[in-house]
């Protein structure tokens, strides 16, 4: 059961409580800009003293959006720092680097 909301928006009822409804992503997508959503997950990652990756995901359940959604949002400088996140527990082979 959908409950409209002001401005478009609806709520969908289910077990866990009320959640936005698939026809707001369009919406609320449009609403943030790589800049703006990169911020975010900055934010997110250090007051929760998480990962990025992690940062990332705990906003799309948050959102109760899938991560694949958020893909376009996802800046060069964020994907750069969510590979080194990567790289540090090992998900990824590490790059040789100078002894400085």
């Amino acid at each position: 059961m959908a409950i409209k909301l002001s401005q478009g928006l609806f709520l969908n009822k289910h077990a866990g409580g009320l959640r936005l409804a698939p026809q707001n992503l369009g919406l609320i997508m449009s609403l943030k800009t790589p800049k703006t959503f990169s911020i975010e997950i900055e934010n997110i990652a250090k007051s929760k003293n998480i990962s990025h990756m992690e940062a990332v995901l705990w906003y799309c359940g948050k959102e109760g959006i899938e991560p694949d959604t958020v893909s376009s949002l996802i800046s060069k400088g964020l994907k750069e720092k969510i590979e080194a996140n990567a790289r540090e527990l090992n998900f990824l082979p590490r790059h040789a680097q100078l002894p400085v």
